[in-house]
């Protein structure tokens, strides 16, 4: 899919450093916290793998092309049985008074309010939920919109910072 965007990339300014130095901050953190680091590694390896993000070289770090740093983070849900570490990647981040998540074009509210969703409840003897196990990340990017979706990662300090594209819509964006 194409991002829908209502405006140009241009507006996007310079998002490299302030994503670094987030990073390095969730660095420090994930240093402190090994069990935490060791899941947040584990989630951005298999992201990797099922091919939801690439690892880009220097070469195709460096074209000229519209992108965007996101900086990420981890929230650890140590009571949760099933999603303990939910990675967040943050789309809403400004660089030069604009974010990511400023650019798309948003269409209407989809779901109902959660009133009429739980009224509806009333209506039926047997009710049945569901949850689509990574939604998200079965919808590819079109690979003209994939810079815009760029983190950096580094699994030990001593390693150097390199750039990823996510290849996949991605929760944190518009």
């Amino acid at each position: 899919m194409r991002l829908p965007l209502k405006d140009s990339c241009d507006k996007l300014g310079e998002s490299y450093n302030n994503a670094r130095t987030k990073f390095l901050a969730l660095e420090q953190r994930l240093l402190k916290q090994p069990h935490f680091k060791q899941d947040y590694s584990a989630f951005l390896d298999e992201y990797v793998q099922l091919g939801h993000m690439t690892l880009l070289s220097e070469d195709e770090e460096k074209k000229e092309v519209p992108h965007f740093y996101m900086p990420h983070h981890g929230i650890d849900k140590e009571a949760s049985s099933t999603t303990r570490l939910r990675v967040l990647f943050n789309g809403s981040e400004k660089s030069s008074g604009v974010s990511l998540n400023d650019l798309p074009m948003t269409g209407p509210k989809v779901q109902d309010d959660l009133f009429d969703i739980v009224q509806r409840f009333r209506l039926h003897r047997i009710v049945m939920s569901a949850d689509i196990a990574k939604m998200y990340p079965q919808i590819r990017v079109h690979p003209d919109d994939k810079g815009l979706q760029r983190i950096l990662w580094r699994n030990t300090p001593n390693q150097p910072i390199t750039t990823y594209e996510l290849n996949t819509a991605t929760y944190g964006t518009a």
